[in-house]
């Protein structure tokens, strides 16, 4: 029978034997709380700001939506992946605590975890805590705030996903291939570039290893050994694959991969342009050689000191692992070259930069501090010059973690949402179900959803499931809200089951820029339909006023490096009035249960479908 004593001197042991690298969790863990002590919002814009839609999808999850299922469209895929989402959103749930608060303790875990796992694969390949401290604390600062999917690939996923690999290329056991398995499966549910990186690099990877290790069993035709050790690699895909299939069964077998129109050619740089694909190539390398900082001009040295030890030091299993990876993942991040030059096909290699790149870095890293410390013959200066290293890092850090709270959205993090979204956010929450779906602009509706993680009818076209249908659903909104047609209003609220119309001052402006005088003269995000769509001519069938323009569709991406489109812009001149800008025929079948004044005027309202 275990013995508590027993288990208290073993605590006590690991303490003693790993000290540091708590000690380090400790400092990140304090550099965090520095930065959202105050914090009582999103650091980030609240109408399309990436960060908003993330806390919808823990909204979704935290009031009983299903983490498979859309956060913001009934009945579609989630267009952020779910692993953050069923984290985030089952903390709020377990804690009853706020989507807000469950972000800010999974940000704190994931940072811990982080430290943790690095220090473990640093230790592993070479022996040194102090080294193993040293990557976990670089790879950490400046502090990563985790309040996104993106971010939890790059800080955790990534790393348990390059732990295990290692585990199994070190032995090649059933167990470690299960564990591979299950986290290249993670790395699926996580998000899509990063399974496509992690599919390719793990390809590249294994094919290597499995020809080097059995090219004498192919040359001897031993083919039982053959099987049994293909079996292995076998095991990792199977395992991997039915676990990403959660989430990539539909866009594989009932899509095709195919997403609707103009999806990605809309809404990522456009690679016909060499300036694009030169631009991608110095993101990348960017992430080696970079002087715009102080943390960044260390780091700099660091792999070029790792890169040239790579070139001079003698074979050994960890130099052998490390190269492999750090060259597969290059590979991987310039496969556009390629694959867009010869298919037209590519899978964001700035994604990529970030999500494998950066990584597989940090181990060039390891190897040359490691190599270059290991020319000091006296190993007591070796431990000192790692504690020193250590001590800058710490340093350099803590002024950078105390300028991030100047920034404009981190002041606006500190300020709270406006009134008029808490109370909007407190009266759904309080009558209304996590898939009742309600209809506003784009910017709005996006808004909504963050919130609250209550479903609405349309938003930002990059924050949607990428193989829905949305022009159709931007024709349908703009029928119910300017139509003429009143029973083809009532029938598409049926259809997309549209409980609540939502309205706030912001409606004209979230579509449209006018001047003092009120004349258009820019545009946000209004809805907007592909001109091929044949099917917009359904607006001139219902009396919807619109202009033609050759523009970008997404309202952040406007420069020379995306691609513009023909599209049919659903005109200002459709609106009513200011504070009702659908058509009055729609109002009798509207009953306002919610609204907000300030100084006297009304400048929010929630209208239930009746």
């Amino acid at each position: 029978m275990v013995k508590i004593r027993d288990i208290s001197e073993s605590v006590k042991k690991y303490i003693k034997e790993h000290y540091l690298v708590l000690l380090i969790i400790i400092f990140l863990s304090i550099s965090q709380y520095m930065i959202v002590k105050e914090y009582k919002a999103l650091p980030s814009p609240i109408y399309g700001g990436d960060l908003y839609f993330q806390l919808g999808a823990t909204n979704h999850v935290k009031y009983g939506g299903n983490p498979l299922e859309s956060s913001s469209i009934n009945g579609q895929l989630p267009a952020y992946f779910v692993t953050y989402s069923f984290l985030s959103g089952n903390i709020a749930r377990i804690l009853n605590i706020s989507a807000l608060q469950a972000e800010i303790i999974l940000s704190y875990l994931t940072i811990i975890l982080s430290a943790i796992i690095i220090y473990i694969l640093i230790n592993k390949l070479f022996k040194n805590k102090y080294l193993a401290v040293a990557c976990a604390l670089m790879y950490n600062i400046p502090i990563n705030l985790v309040f996104k999917y993106t971010n939890l690939g790059h800080q955790l996923i990534i790393l348990i996903f390059l732990l295990t690999i290692y585990n199994f290329l070190e032995k090649e056991s059933f167990k470690n291939a299960i564990l591979l398995g299950v986290a290249y499966g993670v790395t699926g549910l996580t998000h899509s570039i990063l399974f496509i990186s992690a599919t390719f690099l793990l390809g590249i990877m294994l094919t290597y290893y499995f020809i080097t290790r059995n090219k004498q069993y192919m040359q001897n035709k031993e083919y039982k050994h053959i099987i049994e050790n293909a079996s292995k690699y076998a095991l990792i895909i199977l395992i991997g694959v039915a676990i990403a299939l959660l989430w990539w069964f539909k866009p594989v077998f009932y899509y095709h991969g195919a997403t609707s129109l103009n999806y990605n050619e809309a809404l990522l740089p456009n690679f016909s342009k060499l300036s694009v694909q030169l631009s991608n190539i110095k993101i990348m390398f960017s992430e080696l050689v970079n002087f715009s900082s102080i943390i960044l001009i260390i780091h700099t040295l660091l792999v070029i000191a790792g890169i040239f030890f790579i070139f001079i030091t003698k074979n050994n299993p960890e130099k052998k692992f490390i190269t492999v990876l750090f060259i597969s993942s290059i590979l991987v991040n310039l496969h556009f070259l390629i694959t867009y030059n010869l298919f037209s096909v590519h899978f964001s290699p700035s994604y990529m930069t970030y999500l494998l790149v950066s990584p597989a870095t940090l181990l060039i890293v390891a190897f040359g501090i490691y190599t270059a410390s290991h020319q000091i013959k006296n190993r007591k200066y070796v431990t000192l010059s790692l504690i020193a290293l250590i001590l800058v890092l710490i340093i350099v850090s803590i002024p950078v973690t105390l300028k991030s709270n100047d920034n404009q959205w981190a002041q606006s993090a500190k300020a709270g949402l406006p009134e008029y979204m808490s109370g909007l956010e407190t009266y759904l929450v309080k009558n209304t179900n996590v898939y009742d779906t309600i209809l506003s602009t784009n910017e709005i509706s996006f808004a909504v959803n963050g919130i609250s993680g209550r479903k609405v009818m349309v938003s930002r076209r990059a924050q949607t499931d990428p193989f829905m249908d949305m022009d159709r659903r931007q024709i349908d909104a703009a029928i119910i809200l300017y139509g003429n047609n009143t029973e083809k209003k009532l029938e598409l609220l049926k259809k997309y089951d549209v409980k609540y119309i939502y309205w706030d001052y912001y409606w004209l402006q979230s579509e449209f820029q006018f001047d003092n005088s009120g004349k258009v003269i820019g545009m946000f995000d209004p809805l907007l339909i592909f001109k091929e769509y044949k099917s917009y001519t359904d607006l001139d069938l219902y009396g919807v006023k619109y202009i033609q323009d050759n523009t970008w569709v997404d309202p952040t991406l406007r420069d020379e490096s995306v691609k513009k489109f023909d599209v049919v812009i659903v005109s200002p001149q459709n609106y009513d009035n200011v504070t009702n800008p659908w058509k009055s025929d729609l109002n009798q079948y509207l009953e306002e249960v919610w609204s907000y004044n300030q100084s006297g005027q009304k400048i929010a309202a929630l209208y239930k479908v009746i």
